[in-house]
């Protein structure tokens, strides 16, 4: 059954809320709302933190949809619980991030032990008028949106602050009217995440067939029947009987690493490429935007300037990503090394497959160092060894790879697309309904 508008509407007064049914009242959260979050840590620091204690300490990373996932939570002693009683929750309590990524929300439900906050959460209880399942769903509306973005103070939202919040607006129907949104809204999101969940197994498969197809290529070629040979590394079992194997490094005729004082950086000149630009096969522009003066760029790479089809490859954060320069006017930041290749051993197309194949990748990660954010060392570069075939056997490998990849590409970006129309779907269907746009009474 399609919903239906309310009779009547009027205006609602609130800028970021619009027009409401006639029967339906508005409130600010300050009104009928306890709302609180941790003030200060009293000392406490993550030394503190236990897998197994008396309590656990929720954060927004165990926010799991609309519940909390309780086995991810980290748990502190019942002193350390009872250090602040304001933010001891409740099962129907309602949580919201305040820090970092805002407005994430989530449902207290099935406490098995006592549960209090981390710094960045707000705990959310609603006193009378509404009830928390019916405010979960007025929180994660466009209306929310629209009135974070209307009382931030700049383009970038890093904090939701007490007062702020504590201003939120918003229309509400009869207790019995919210329970029959709310049971609506539960299920019919239900369906459109089932279909999201379809779609993400789609991509998840696709990059699968991808990597796949990328590794065989590299690795035997395009010949079932070529003849193979046994190698001497753990990496790789056996290669065509025709390739050569050989350090990375070795097909390169020069290297360059960037490391040292970082660039001055300018609202405005020549793109400053950093480790968060490259990405596995590709330059993404849009990840970092980051420049330097036209004056300064000779003086800034001065130890090699960039050619077409140069390869990347990122030291660190992330680690082993790799992609070929597309662009000469371009500076490379720290944790970027860059090889220019000996075109008559390896080709640069090639080689973009190869160093973010399977292979490759494994020994970028079995040499490097750290546990927080692992690295490699310069010095362990020679270590990474590569098997490449003939020229013409690359360009026939790289002409059948762009071909494949480029379909499976297509089919993850509908994918992708599909996602994005479900989630705009989901997002309008619940606004609809917590704003009275619709009428879901007696729906299911």
């Amino acid at each position: 059954m399609t919903p239906k508008r309310y009779p009547t509407y009027r205006e609602s007064g609130i800028e970021w809320l619009g027009a409401i049914p006639q029967v339906w009242k508005t409130a600010s959260l300050k009104r009928n709302t306890y709302i609180k979050g941790r003030v200060g840590w009293k000392g406490l620091t993550s030394d503190e933190f236990e897998i197994e204690s008396d309590a656990y300490l929720v954060t927004g990373s165990d926010f799991s949809g609309r519940v909390i996932d309780w086995t991810k939570c980290y748990q502190v002693t019942l002193h350390r619980y009872e250090d602040d009683p304001f933010i001891q929750l409740r099962n129907g309590d309602l949580l919201i991030t305040k820090d970092g990524t805002i407005g994430k929300t989530s449902l207290v439900d099935r406490l098995d032990k006592p549960a209090c906050l981390n710094s960045g959460i707000f705990l959310v209880r609603p006193l009378a008028d509404y009830t928390s399942d019916f405010l979960y769903w007025v929180l994660n509306s466009t209306v929310f949106r629209h009135f974070v973005e209307l009382t931030s103070s700049g383009s970038t939202i890093q904090h939701l602050y007490q007062n702020v919040f504590e201003t939120f607006a918003f229309g509400f129907p009869g207790l019995d009217d919210q329970y029959q949104i709310s049971r609506y809204l539960d299920a019919q999101t239900v369906k459109i995440d089932l279909l999201i969940e379809k779609q993400e197994r789609l991509i998840d498969t696709l990059v699968e067939r991808r990597q796949a197809l990328i590794s065989h290529a590299v690795t035997k070629g395009l010949d079932p029947n070529v003849p193979l040979r046994e190698t001497a590394y753990e990496w790789i079992k056996s290669v065509p009987v025709h390739w050569k194997t050989a350090p990375f490094i070795r097909l390169a005729t020069s290297q360059v690493d960037y490391r040292g004082a970082t660039p001055t950086k300018t609202t405005e000149g020549i793109q400053l490429l950093t480790a968060r630009n490259v990405k596995k096969g590709y330059i993404d522009r849009e990840s970092s935007r980051e420049f330097v003066a036209e004056s300064e760029y000779s003086t800034i790479m001065r130890r090699g300037q960039p050619e077409i089809g140069d390869v990347l490859l990122t030291m660190e954060a992330p680690l082993g990503n790799v992609a070929l320069v597309d662009d000469v006017r371009v500076a490379l930041a720290q944790r970027i090394v860059k090889f220019r290749l000996d075109p008559g051993r390896l080709l640069s197309k090639y080689a973009n497959y190869l160093l973010n194949g399977y292979e490759f990748q494994q020994q970028i990660l079995s040499k490097a160092t750290g546990s927080t954010a692992p690295g490699l060392k310069a010095s362990k570069l020679i270590e990474l060894m590569v098997a490449v075939p003939p020229l013409e056997e690359q360009r026939s490998i790289v002409e059948m790879l762009d071909s494949a990849t480029a379909k499976i590409d297509a089919l993850s970006a509908k994918a992708r697309e599909m996602i994005d129309v479900l989630r705009e779907r989901r997002l309008a269907l619940i606004t609809a309904a917590v704003t009275g746009k619709i009428d879901v009474r007696g729906l299911s």
